[in-house]
């Protein structure tokens, strides 16, 4: 699709400079039956603090988190040309996670 070729681009990701995106979290609260990572995002050459919620389930030796956060692109220089404003793509992105992990 025309999109998977254009979003590695400059203009939106930049992969070839910019090949990961990351969350750092150092700090993890229970809120209700929810869970809340407090960190930094990293795009591209940008990083902004970021909450993410998420629930989580733990099952014997495993633990499945699940999460949605809503970001705003151009908060992280996605999509720049003609693509910096909201004509062709919107401005909000939702991100989700789904983990699982074993010990």
């Amino acid at each position: 699709m025309q999109r998977d070729i254009a979003l590695p681009e400059d203009d939106w990701f930049a992969a070839k400079k910019y090949p990961a995106a990351r969350f750092v979290s150092r700090n993890i609260v229970k809120v209700g039956e929810k869970y809340i990572a407090h960190g930094a995002l990293t795009i591209r050459d940008t990083t902004k603090p970021l909450d993410l919620p998420f629930s989580l389930e733990i099952h014997e030796n495993k633990a499945h988190a699940v999460g949605e956060v809503r970001l705003l692109r151009t908060d992280f220089g996605v999509g720049q040309g003609g693509f910096s404003d909201d004509e062709w793509v919107g401005y909000d992105v939702i991100v989700t996670i789904d983990i699982t992990a074993s010990r």
